[in-house]
């Protein structure tokens, strides 16, 4: 994968991360080693999984759909200014329509559960962890994330596929995919994703977004349920009705915890 660093403008266009205090001896840590060479850290067995709806997603069947998983560090507003991740969008959605076997799953790193729901509303049909998830700061450490957007690939066990996502982008375009696919070797069998298009939520925003003169993308006429929604589009009361959504996801797995 692609060895090349952001140039200093790139870095300044994005948002850094203050680290914690209580963490500092763990970013050590961290900070010695190099994440390719780490031992796998198999944290999705235990995730707690959610799509648009906020709707829990089974991990068995993630893990079943999957060859490769994309971790994508996110916070509202922030992407580079030649919009890499809004062109990742597309490329994520239109892979998924082909059946490739990725998941990417969104990792807020927003000071805010307001923040996050519009930020995740504005993103492509994929997955999350909910605000505040313990799990994030572990994968923070565990990455080394120092600033967002940031891509982290790795296969379905933890193991490390690419470090540094953003930039194979960068240098292959849409391969890049391919070069992460054809790491992790590529084993699931295709599925029909139209058998499965509740499992990710309504909106299927950015297939082929960039392509023709078409008013709404393709994917939409076929498996849809809900019109378009950019969160720019976003009133008060939508964004109250997301804070809700997701409030109500985290007291059911709050109760859930409570019965273990």
């Amino acid at each position: 994968m692609s060895e090349k660093n952001y140039t200093a403008q790139q870095l300044n266009k994005h948002i850094t991360i203050k680290t914690p205090y209580k963490h500092k001896r763990t970013k050590k840590w961290y900070g010695t080693e190099d994440p390719c060479k780490l031992p796998p850290f198999n944290w999705i067995e235990s995730a707690k999984i959610y799509n648009h709806s906020y709707e829990r997603v089974p991990i068995e069947w993630l893990l079943d759909s999957a060859d490769i998983l994309v971790l994508y560090f996110s916070m509202r507003n922030s992407d580079r200014s030649d919009n890499i991740m809004t062109q990742f969008y597309e490329v994520y959605e239109n892979a998924r329509y082909n059946n490739l076997p990725i998941e990417v799953i969104n990792v807020p790193m927003d000071e805010t559960r307001e923040d996050m729901c519009i930020s995740y509303a504005d993103q492509a049909n994929w997955f999350t962890l909910m605000f505040d998830d313990p799990i994030i700061i572990t994968l923070q450490y565990r990455h080394e994330i120092t600033a967002v957007p940031h891509l982290v690939v790795t296969r379905v066990d933890g193991s490390m596929v690419s470090s540094h996502g953003i930039l194979d982008l960068d240098e292959f375009g849409k391969n890049a995919l391919i070069a992460w696919l054809s790491t992790a070797a590529y084993t699931k069998p295709r599925k029909k994703l139209s058998r499965d298009t509740k499992m990710y939520g309504p909106q299927w925003k950015y297939l082929n977004a960039g392509v023709g003169k078409a008013e709404t993308p393709d994917y939409k006429r076929n498996f849809s349920r809900a019109d378009l929604s950019f969160s720019e589009d976003l009133d008060e009361d939508d964004v109250d009705t997301l804070v809700e959504k997701a409030l109500k996801a985290e007291a059911e797995q709050d109760k859930e915890e409570d019965n273990l």
